[in-house]
């Protein structure tokens, strides 16, 4: 009977482990898609997530919406951006303990006043904040909190504390703590795309050098990263000589 039981216990671990493995190779196929901006790519892989694993499933669907964003796919990106919002809200016990899902949950909101007019922004724009704010109250250290706040910092109207500047303070703060957990698919996901933040940031302020050596960092950890080589290409048309400083 006891030997019995000890087969249960391994192969119930088994079976976990194998679980994981397949649902983290799915996340990194989905991640490579992603970067290459390969929509069908990523829709295909995102569907082998399941939706219990709730950080990656969410940031996933977050990831696509703005994929269909860049598109100009404003109903689907709002349509994965609600599921993405539902799949957070079914761990409502974790949410307020979980500094990472917050700061999705604040990102997701912040994202879905792209989808909208300007009374959706009236409303979902005081409660990213407050939510991204939250999460770095239950934790500083959450690189997701600190690229959420970064990200919302450079899109929000400076009338209400929107700043390019702070903007990039909180990614760089991203940046730090990311590359702490760079060679882990899921802890260290936003890497690259803080850096490519920080370059679209630097470019539009006319800080050409700087904003290549930021999308220079995103292919250095990203290789192929089409949103960093577009980036990239836009400095290097307007000033080659850049290229001689990386």
């Amino acid at each position: 009977m006891r030997s019995l039981s000890v087969f249960f216990i391994v192969a119930t671990f088994w079976l976990c482990a194998e679980s994981h493995s397949s649902e983290l190779a799915s996340w990194i196929e989905f991640s490579d898609a992603y970067h290459a901006d390969e929509l069908d790519r990523a829709l295909a892989s995102r569907d082998r997530i399941e939706p219990d694993r709730v950080f990656i499933a969410a940031l996933a669907d977050y990831r696509l919406a703005g994929m269909h964003m860049m598109r100009g796919d404003e109903d689907n990106a709002a349509r994965r951006l609600r599921q993405a919002l539902s799949i957070i809200e079914s761990e409502s016990h974790r949410v307020t303990s979980d500094a990472d899902l917050m700061a999705l949950r604040g990102g997701i909101e912040g994202m879905l006043i792209g989808t909208g007019g300007f009374l959706k922004g009236m409303r979902l724009g005081p409660r990213s904040a407050r939510a991204i704010q939250f999460a770095l109250t239950l934790d500083p250290s959450s690189a997701t909190a600190w690229y959420m706040e970064g990200v919302g910092l450079y899109w929000r109207p400076r009338i209400f504390g929107g700043s390019n500047s702070l903007a990039l303070d909180a990614l760089d703060r991203a940046i730090e703590l990311f590359g702490q957990s760079a060679d882990d698919p899921v802890a260290g996901w936003g890497l690259a795309e803080a850096h490519v933040w920080c370059g679209e940031i630097l470019y539009k302020e006319g800080k050409y050098e700087s904003a290549a050596r930021a999308f220079s960092a995103a292919l250095a950890v990203q290789p192929g990263y089409r949103r960093a080589e577009a980036g990239m290409n836009l400095i290097l048309a307007r000033t080659p000589d850049i290229a001689e400083s990386l």
